[in-house]
């Protein structure tokens, strides 16, 4: 699963984090079969991919440990729990979590990446009513 054209950017020294979330039902059928993943209004899906910096290479993706939580306005905390998805020339980690429509989700994410160092990425998205 490639990173989404709407995929924000975490820069470190030596990697770029790239991050998405959508709602399940805007992914295409035969991809949410694939991964296993519930299309539905009510679930979103956080992608994230961690590439090393080596243009020699074409900054080659890399492994990660990755852990955080997400929370709406004026709910509790979920824990998000990552799969790792291997490809051909890509490691990307999904988690899929409880969505509900109007609200502005909370993210934070502690990525480590293979041979680099830990980094809390925070971010926030809307997700309007249907």
């Amino acid at each position: 699963m490639a990173a989404p054209a709407s995929a924000q950017q975490h820069e470190t020294a030596g990697h770029t984090i790239l991050y998405s979330v959508l709602a399940t039902d805007q992914l295409n059928a035969e991809v949410a079969r694939r991964y296993g993943i519930e299309r539905s209004d009510r679930r979103g899906l956080l992608t994230v991919i961690v590439r090393r910096k080596d243009a020699a290479a074409g900054d080659p993706a890399v492994a990660a440990r990755i852990a955080g939580t997400v929370q709406s306005l004026l709910g509790e905390p979920q824990t998000l729990r990552f799969q790792e998805v291997r490809g051909e020339d890509a490691v990307d980690y999904l988690a899929t979590f409880a969505l509900r429509r109007p609200d502005t989700l909370r993210f934070t994410l502690d990525v480590t990446p293979e041979g680099g160092k830990a980094e809390t990425i925070r971010f926030q998205r809307e997700f309007p009513a249907d």
